[in-house]
């Protein structure tokens, strides 16, 4: 896994996201997203044309632990990889453009939550899983 470059280097690829929204919300400070996983994000946003806010991206395998556990969930998830994305603040249209969009992306992950949808690129036992929180 490869760690991004900084945005403080005039070589950040990604326009419309900034370090503070895709490193793990610990306190940690580890960013470690997969740059092609972001290239497909940021190119979902400028084809869309509307924000994509990133409630969650990176998790530290600790936090992601404390997160899953809320959940009743045992194993770490595909956030410790970097693939993954949560997104909220959608209309119900946009939610369905930005679903559509990472279908047609080879989006492997959508998980609907009440306030987000979480979007991977992790490698899954079945091609596409699709659930609810």
């Amino acid at each position: 896994m490869t760690t991004l470059v900084t945005p403080e280097t005039p070589d950040w690829p990604w326009k419309n996201f900034q370090r503070h929204e895709l490193e793990c919300h610990c306190g940690c400070g580890q960013m470690k997203m997969d740059p092609w996983v972001m290239y497909i994000v940021q190119g979902l946003r400028d084809y869309l044309g509307f924000p994509l806010c990133l409630s969650s991206a990176y998790r530290c395998p600790r936090h992601d632990r404390a997160v899953r556990s809320k959940r009743g969930q045992e194993s770490i998830g595909f956030h410790t990889r970097g693939t993954e994305v949560d997104v909220h603040r959608l209309t119900p249209a946009q939610l369905y453009r930005l679903v559509d969009a990472a279908l047609d992306e080879g989006v492997t992950g959508v998980g609907f939550g009440k306030t987000f949808v979480h979007l991977g690129w992790g490698k899954r036992p079945t091609p596409r899983v699709i659930w609810t929180y």
